[in-house]
């Protein structure tokens, strides 16, 4: 890693010269930008990755779909160096679904079944995952990250203001016991889960990032990360990292 450009937690202070100026050049296109799996990425939704800016739900859904590419496309082990660590890679597959945020918005606001929320996971066995990854909007006024850990059994939130939005403990539970209904016919059972909360759960110092904070966490657990060692000083670089892998239609694995 070039020493010149490194930033704090071993991660890099900027995006190669060429990547930034793709970013750049991207921030004043017109119209769509780019489109990551049929989701249309507007020069509007593209400039909140601009710092300052809260990223709404185009924004994290695309991101979500490039993190699931990598997952149902990897054939081997992980090893994306200090992406993962700067001290030590991932040595292995992690069986992840990524939902969009419209999941919890729907079952909250719906209902399971109005909410027509079985067609989201119609292809997959969820209970044969290793986790299930959730981006949550609340309201418009925050986003968290959530995880239901199968390997664990643990619900787990990560809230990046460290205040109570842990309280969506209860709806993921809720989501689960239908998703367990609607596929099993029974009731699902939870015995020996917790919640769980991260110990050292980075935290944001201003009322905007908390959108990129919760896509660097799933982009983390979603590699059977749970060591989060980025913090509030790696934001503008993972805001113009974001850019070009949502530009890319792929994640990196470097710098």
């Amino acid at each position: 890693m070039n020493t010149e450009t490194s930033g704090a937690n071993g991660f890099p202070a900027k995006l190669p010269e060429a990547e930034e100026a793709l970013v750049e050049k991207s921030f004043e296109q017109k119209g769509i930008i780019t489109t990551v799996n049929k989701i249309p990425i507007q020069r509007a939704d593209f400039r909140r990755l601009k710092p300052g800016k809260w990223l709404n739900d185009e924004l994290i859904n695309a991101y979500m779909q490039l993190i699931q590419t990598r997952a149902d496309s990897a054939s081997r082990p992980y090893d994306f160096g200090f992406r993962i660590s700067p001290l030590r890679p991932t040595e292995f597959k992690h069986n992840i679904l990524c939902l969009s945020s419209f999941v919890i918005q729907k079952l909250i606001a719906l209902g399971y079944a109005e909410g027509k929320l079985r067609s989201w996971t119609k292809n997959h066995n969820i209970f044969s995952l290793d986790r299930l990854l959730f981006p949550i909007n609340h309201s418009n006024v925050h986003w968290t990250a959530a995880s239901i850990n199968f390997v664990e059994k643990r619900i787990e939130s990560y809230d990046s203001s460290d205040n109570t939005y842990h309280a969506r403990f209860k709806i993921l539970r809720q989501y689960l016991d239908a998703e367990h209904w609607d596929k099993r016919f029974q009731p699902f059972d939870f015995e020996g889960w917790t919640n769980y909360t991260h110990p050292n759960q980075p935290l944001q110092n201003n009322g905007c990032d908390c959108g990129v904070f919760t896509c660097v966490t799933l982009e983390a657990l979603a590699r059977g990360e749970d060591d989060l060692i980025f913090d509030q000083s790696n934001m503008p670089y993972f805001r113009k990292r974001m850019g070009f892998e949502i530009l890319n239609g792929a994640l990196k694995i470097d710098g």
